[in-house]
């Protein structure tokens, strides 16, 4: 209960990170957020942008210690009405009720038993198989899908960026419609990458990196925490790939 309540506070929630940081520096882990936060405040007039944000916990973790511009997408309307209202009046960060694709249009989202695993494509049977009713889908809701590089275009031209995306396995949809971005105004990019068959039609930590190293030319800076399945396989991981040596510390 005393953490929770300490959570509630941003002076005590940013002291509680800073020395959970500073454990995982001494014990030699690599440490996912204190890069990321490291890169932001390095380059404070980048624009951080958080596709997938769900209901905003990353959100929450650059705007408590970093002064960049933040803009989070999230495509249900169930996650995105949360996400919403815990930063509402919050001139440091703009919520967009929008999927970001290969494509601008509408599309059909996947809902599922556990709603962090929502996506734009379907579940695998493998998925299915390892998951269980977390994955299962429950029903589908019609959302608004736009091309990274034409929301970059309209509205943030010209500005360094900060990408962070966990899009559940389309992330070559993604990276199809920011192409352009990832030449020119992307510096850094964080993301999920999955290693076992979680949805139809997937990209996963290998197509990821051949995408950003092999095509754009990025440089994979780390790679973070392995999420595990039922039986224990490495299912799931975090990448950081920045732009040519950028330094991320």
């Amino acid at each position: 209960m005393l953490p929770n309540l300490l959570f509630r506070n941003r002076t005590t929630r940013v002291c509680i990170r800073k020395l959970r940081r500073c454990q995982k520096r001494l014990a030699g882990f690599s440490d996912a957020y204190g890069d990321l936060i490291c890169l932001a405040k390095a380059h404070p007039n980048a624009v951080v942008l958080d596709i997938g944000a769900f209901v905003g916990d990353t959100v929450e973790r650059f705007r408590d210690e970093c002064p960049n511009e933040i803009h989070a997408f999230e495509p249900t309307s169930a996650s995105f009405a949360i996400l919403k209202k815990r930063f509402s009046g919050d001139r440091q960060v703009t919520c967009w009720n929008l999927a970001l694709g290969a494509s601008v249009g509408k599309t059909s989202f996947h809902l599922n038993g556990v709603a962090q695993t929502n996506s734009l494509l379907a579940a695998s049977e493998a998925g299915k198989k390892s998951f269980g009713q977390d994955i299962e889908e429950i029903s589908k809701e019609e959302v608004s899908v736009e091309t990274l590089d034409s929301w970059i275009a309209r509205e943030i031209p010209g500005r360094e960026i900060i990408l962070k995306a966990d899009v559940q396995g389309a992330e070559r949809l993604l990276f199809e419609g920011g192409a352009e971005s990832l030449e020119r105004a992307i510096i850094a990019v964080y993301s999920e990458a999955l290693l076992a068959s979680h949805y139809e039609g997937q990209a996963d930590l290998f197509e990821i990196d051949s995408i950003l190293r092999g095509k754009h030319g990025y440089v994979l800076r780390d790679l973070y925490r392995c999420g595990r399945d039922a039986d224990g396989n490495a299912s799931w991981l975090d990448g950081l790939w920045l732009r040519g040596n950028l330094p991320a510390r």
